[in-house]
């Protein structure tokens, strides 16, 4: 079924204005919600989908995620090439001579509308510091959205379980350099990453999280096209989130990642440290 631009600009305005929202972080999959009526070619859609946003914006701060996890292993992160990994629509985005990318590796994102520079574009040795983008979104009250996709794409946990300090998260390395255009640095780059070993189920238990989320009040669902739009205020999940992992270290695991999880530092110690898997760099 197609969906009709206007009604989805109106749609989208109406929730923006009623949450009171100032600034924007957007994840998408544009498949659920369905094709725009009158869009007859990829760059069409794309471009339909762009322009209901910003219309429904009106001028708001607006960031997508536009990671880039080729990092870790190329050691080189350039700002102006490195194509987003995670959906087309913010790809189209990073594209856009509107927009600016911030010059974090791995954990990057294209913004619009901050005429003020109000989030953090210099390169972080840290995706997660106090100075990045996210603690900014904490402090700033945005809004984190998901159009057309699930709370499985959630990068805002990785920033909590890194405050908070969880046991199953190590501190490893990834030391490389920074381009964009004629600028160059280099950077001694790393951030907090779960265990990669056979007997470590990495799972998140998505189902529990979002019931969670939906029972506190949290997160807010609407229907949109042919799909949803979820939102959640991120100084507003922060201290839920930390208060639960504070609690209950593996509170974001399915039962079955739990066990291996628990047999496992039986067998190594906890909180696991990047010696106990990978030999030091």
């Amino acid at each position: 079924m197609f969906t009709s631009p206007a009604e989805l600009t109106t749609r989208l305005s109406a929730i923006f204005d009623e949450l009171s929202i100032e600034s924007l972080c957007l994840h998408t999959d544009l498949t659920p919600i369905g094709p725009l009526e009158g869009a007859k070619t990829r760059a069409e859609q794309l471009k339909g989908y762009a322009d209901v946003l910003l219309s429904a914006l009106s001028g708001r701060i607006f960031l997508l995620p536009t990671f880039s996890y080729s990092y870790p292993k190329t050691r080189v992160y350039d700002v102006q090439k490195d194509p987003c990994e995670v959906g087309i629509l913010n790809e189209y985005f990073r594209k856009s001579t509107d927009s600016r990318r911030t010059r974090a590796p791995v954990f990057n994102f294209c913004v619009l509308n901050d005429r003020e520079n109000t989030f953090n574009y210099g390169v972080l040795a840290d995706p997660f510091s106090s100075g990045s983008v996210f603690a900014q979104m904490t402090e700033y009250r945005t809004w984190m959205g998901f159009l057309g996709t699930t709370l499985t794409s959630v990068s805002f946990m990785h920033y909590v379980e890194h405050v908070a300090d969880v046991g199953y998260r190590y501190y490893k390395s990834f030391p490389g350099k920074v381009v964009d255009g004629n600028f160059e640095v280099p950077v001694d780059f790393g951030y907090k990453v779960r265990v990669l070993h056979p007997d470590f189920v990495n799972e998140n238990d998505w189902g529990k999280i979002d019931r969670d989320m939906v029972e506190s009040g949290l997160l807010r669902k609407y229907s949109l096209g042919n799909g949803e739009l979820l939102l959640f205020r991120c100084d507003l999940a922060f201290p839920y989130w930390s208060d639960l992992l504070r609690k209950d270290d593996l509170y974001v695991f399915t039962e079955r990642a739990r066990r291996s999880i628990e047999a496992l530092k039986k067998r190594v110690g906890y909180p696991f440290t990047l010696e106990m898997f990978e030999a030091p760099q």
